[in-house]
């Protein structure tokens, strides 16, 4: 994979840029454009959508108007909001962040951090009764 500039860095619990969106992000955008003159590519993090969902993916490419190659002009619904030439690419959360997304290499990983958003008061208030459950480790 390319390096290129990066505007945002992507975390396990990371959201769609989307505003109001709250689906993990399943892709980061890229803009995308290539200048023949001086024999250049640019390649970069999307600043005004740096990671997007696989809903708004879908709908930033259906509803997108314009010419989708180098030096083209598109508009998109979600991606490239300050009307950069080129086109936007999305790259695989999965694709580029191969560890994390595989489940034996998560659940292997002690240090690895895990947002548990519903945790029911039967946990709790075992927890409560023996805290030093919450140091042991396995």
């Amino acid at each position: 994979m390319e390096t290129y500039h990066k505007y945002e860095d992507f975390i396990i619990l990371t959201k769609c840029s989307v505003d109001n969106c709250q689906n993990q992000a399943e892709y980061e955008v890229v803009l995308y454009d290539y200048y023949p003159s001086l024999q250049e590519t640019f390649y970069e993090q999307d600043f005004t959508c740096p990671f997007i969902c696989q809903q708004h993916y879908e709908i930033n490419e259906r509803e997108a108007i314009g010419v989708r190659e180098p030096r083209g002009h598109i508009e998109y619904p979600f991606t490239n909001k300050h009307g950069a030439s080129g086109y936007s690419k999305y790259n695989p959360l999965r694709e580029l962040y191969p560890q994390v997304f595989s489940s034996d290499e998560i659940e292997n990983k002690p240090g690895i951090q895990v947002d548990l958003n519903n945790i029911n008061s039967e946990l709790i208030s075992y927890l409560v009764k023996n805290p030093n459950f919450l140091s042991r480790r396995s």
